[in-house]
């Protein structure tokens, strides 16, 4: 039996009666209150995407793109890899695998998505604790905590699932590791969801784009889906797009980094993650949020099901600032936006540019804007300056890169097959990207406190971080 989903992106999602099970049960059902986008609503605010429209879109993303894949002309070559190596190969269990994984890649997602990553990342830098994402989730084959969670709650989920045990248990590998090298059988089965040109970048853009306003994302998604193919070489499988595809993938690169640079790196965006994830760390240092929250092992799946966006919402909202008056100031400012205690040194690209040039300037080492903390990490800036400026300082670090530095294969429409060149080579916007970005400052600073005077704050701050870079010079 087969569901049918009206959806605001691809118009019909069909899904499966097995994917069906998947989705009702309570760990996926979860996704419904986990923000895709953490607090870019306080913004823009109809970007109200959840994690579980995404992975509905990314899973009939990645079966269009699927059933393009099987239709390649080393199939059959493939096929008899793929029975050998997971007892699969009919092309009906190579989509079906796809989809399952497009359909589970984001579970695992915490609240507020990324914030909450970037506040534990944030606070296992501080107190140096390496094997937070085992004792957080369970497993430490991953560094981000967000695909720990996902490995674990995927053998929770298709445990309870009637399936091809073939299929789970490929499923389960896919989202088990993190890296499988072009000689694997599953290498191409990962790129469908995990490479530059996938089923998840193909859906969120699209997505994100059309609620943040509908000026991003408007690229041919059937053209992606039907151009991707499987080719080989002497390293092993991997997937190729047809060159009359081109147009579209450099839409999607292109307007996948107008959404960053413009939406989810925001200036007033980007405030309100350093806030929250402020306080996320100072609930985790005071031990209000711990391990046990999540930890799959000590949890029920109804006590799982309810570590939300609104639980974590709720526990901020009830926090005891213990006197703390940044914590206090912090807490009204990511509640209901009281920016009074707040001030952000960016207002504009221009004016900040400008900020970093004065640095520069008396630092006396000439650095881009990218460079500024290559001599030191966000957490040993914030802790050096803390007690020498008063106003207590964020920093946000702003991780992003257009393009990676692999190559996006592209095979002639008329040699399939073939290896022909890369996106990289071939497009003259994909290649300049990235050094559009570098021109990007990689960190936004917060600065939270009473009586903050904007001209003074700006002074002490070049001073007291010149100190802070000259010394990191010398050492």
């Amino acid at each position: 039996m087969i569901t049918r989903v009206r959806d605001m992106v691809h118009k019909w999602i069909h899904l499966t009666s097995i994917e069906q099970h998947i989705i009702d049960h309570i760990l996926f059902e979860r996704l419904r209150y986990i923000s895709q986008n953490d607090v870019g609503q306080m913004v823009y605010p109809s970007l109200n995407t959840t994690r579980f429209e995404h992975c509905l879109g990314t899973c009939h993303v990645a079966g269009s793109m699927a059933e393009h894949i099987v239709q390649s002309k080393c199939w059959t070559e493939y096929a008899k890899e793929l029975k050998a190596k997971l007892a699969i190969s009919k092309k009906e269990d190579f989509i079906q695998l796809c989809r399952f994984y497009a359909l589970l890649h984001d579970v695992g997602h915490l609240p507020y998505s990324h914030l909450f990553e970037n506040a534990l990342l944030s606070y296992a830098e501080r107190t140096g604790n390496n094997s937070f994402v085992k004792d957080w989730f369970g497993t430490g084959d991953f560094e981000k905590p967000h695909e720990a969670y996902t490995a674990e709650l995927v053998r929770r989920i298709l445990n309870d699932v009637r399936m091809n045990s073939s299929l789970r248990n490929a499923t389960i590998t896919l989202l088990s590791q993190k890296g499988f090298e072009p000689g694997s059988v599953l290498f191409p089965i990962k790129q469908v969801v995990d490479s530059q040109i996938d089923a998840d970048r193909i859906d969120f853009v699209a997505r994100d784009g059309m609620k943040a306003g509908g000026e991003y994302g408007n690229y041919d998604i059937e053209r992606l889906c039907e151009s991707v193919r499987l080719v080989s070489d002497d390293d092993g499988w991997f997937l190729s797009y047809a060159d009359h595809a081109m147009s579209a993938m450099e839409a999607l690169l292109f307007d996948r980094y107008r959404l960053y640079l413009w939406v989810h790196y925001h200036h007033r965006v980007i405030a309100i993650r350093a806030l929250g994830q402020f306080l996320i760390e100072t609930l985790i240092t005071d031990g209000v949020l711990t391990s046990k929250d999540f930890c799959p092992d000590s949890n029920t799946n109804e006590d799982l099901f309810g570590r939300t966006d609104a639980w974590l919402w709720n526990i901020i909202l009830q926090m005891d600032c213990q006197g703390r008056r940044e914590v206090e100031i912090a807490r009204k400012a990511f509640l209901w936006r009281e920016k009074s205690g707040t001030l952000h040194l960016w207002k504009r690209r221009v004016d900040y540019q400008e900020l970093l040039n004065q640095l520069e300037k008396q630092v006396g080492v000439r650095k881009r804007g990218q460079d500024i903390f290559a001599l030191g990490s966000p957490v040993q800036y914030e802790d050096s300056l803390v007690a020498k400026i008063g106003p207590r300082p964020l920093v946000f670090r702003i991780k992003f890169a257009p393009v990676k530095d692999y190559a996006i294969p592209i095979h002639y429409e008329n040699k399939e097959g073939k290896k022909g060149f890369s996106l990289q080579e071939a497009s003259p916007l994909v290649s300049t990207l990235n050094a559009l970005w570098d021109q990007e400052p990689d960190h936004q600073i917060l600065f939270i406190g009473d009586d903050l005077v904007r001209s003074s704050i700006i002074r002490l701050w070049i001073n007291k971080t010149t100190d802070w870079l000259i010394s990191a010079i010398s050492t």
